[in-house]
């Protein structure tokens, strides 16, 4: 037995060094040309009227699945809520006259924006019984806020958590079958 070196194992033989190998992984040979093709064709339809023509179609018929909010809202909070009253750190703020022209107090503007009231509606509220709350006030800050970026509402950190609850929540707001509600334009 002689302790030669294998030429297949050793890589000090092929005069390669150690981290500068190319391995070739089972599988893996790239696309296809009817997939590049493809890719390159869906890229250039982008800047075309094509592109939006992709976009336009109808719309889903129902609602297929929510994520779960893991997280139980304040009861006394949609209590109030489900009362016509919107409550937060001390601030109460009836729904039927709540005016969003005027500015809204700093803690409670960022809940009235995040929308972490539908958190507290949902722990408290049945779908019936919540669906016409939540729609209402998603009613006034679409009429409010929808047509005019920028501002308090238009917080990143605040549109993220709005996204969050609009998810979560999401049967409270898309329950009506009006297609007068000012969400139907979005």
């Amino acid at each position: 037995m002689t302790d030669q070196p294998d030429p297949v194992t050793d890589p000090m033989l092929d005069g390669i060094d150690e981290g500068r190998r190319l391995i070739r992984l089972g599988g893996d040979n790239g696309l296809s040309l009817a997939d590049r093709l493809a890719e390159r064709f869906h890229r250039l339809t982008w800047r075309t009227p094509l592109h939006a023509l992709r976009l336009k179609g109808r719309y889903p018929l129902k609602l297929i699945a929510v994520p779960e909010d893991p997280v139980l809202g304040d009861i006394p909070r949609g209590t109030m809520l489900l009362e016509g009253l919107l409550s937060f750190r001390g601030e109460v703020r009836d729904i039927e006259t709540l005016d969003l022209a005027k500015p809204l107090p700093g803690p409670f503007a960022d809940y009235f924006h995040s929308f972490a009231w539908l958190r507290d509606l949902s722990t408290v509220a049945t779908r019936a019984r919540g669906a016409p709350i939540a729609e209402y006030l998603m009613g006034l800050w679409l009429t409010a806020y929808a047509d005019t970026p920028g501002g308090i509402a238009w917080r990143p950190d605040l549109w993220g958590r709005r996204i969050l609850f609009w998810t979560a929540h999401a049967p409270l707001i898309l329950s009506s079958a009006d297609p007068g509600l000012p969400l139907r334009r979005c």
